[in-house]
């Protein structure tokens, strides 16, 4: 079974999906994207039905998701920077996305290192992942 690829979409579908991508888009629907992209709907509608709507929305959703983890991990690094730049909001929503902070004065006993040591073993585990 061949896969519909991005590259071999006509412009105006690759214009859409470019458009689609944007975190700020993600929840638009398919006449709300048009709208800002510039693409008629009904015309993409038609294009769709030609590629193939099922590979089409396949191939957005595997797109989705690629964006989505880019996406994540940029967040999770602005995150560690401003916790290791000693934003406490920062701090607490690190230690909670991890598991560390049980409650909002508590943290686990099972973390042995300083907090800045943890953030810093974080951001270098992010580093390793190009964002």
């Amino acid at each position: 079974m061949s896969y519909l690829t991005f590259d071999s979409l006509p412009k105006s579908l690759k214009k859409l999906l470019t458009t689609w991508m944007e975190p700020e888009n993600w929840s638009l629907n398919l006449q709300e994207v048009c709208e800002k992209a510039g693409v008629n709907y009904n015309s993409a509608r038609t294009m769709i039905a030609r590629v193939g709507s099922v590979e089409f929305y396949d191939l957005k959703s595997r797109l989705f998701r690629q964006a989505a983890c880019r996406t994540y991990g940029k967040v999770l690094k602005a995150l560690v920077d401003k916790a290791i730049s000693g934003n406490i909001r920062a701090i607490e929503l690190y230690f909670r996305l991890t598991g560390h902070l049980t409650d909002r004065y508590e943290i686990k006993a099972d973390l042995s290192t300083s907090i800045v040591d943890e953030l810093v073993r974080a951001k270098e585990k992010l580093e390793k992942f190009e964002v």
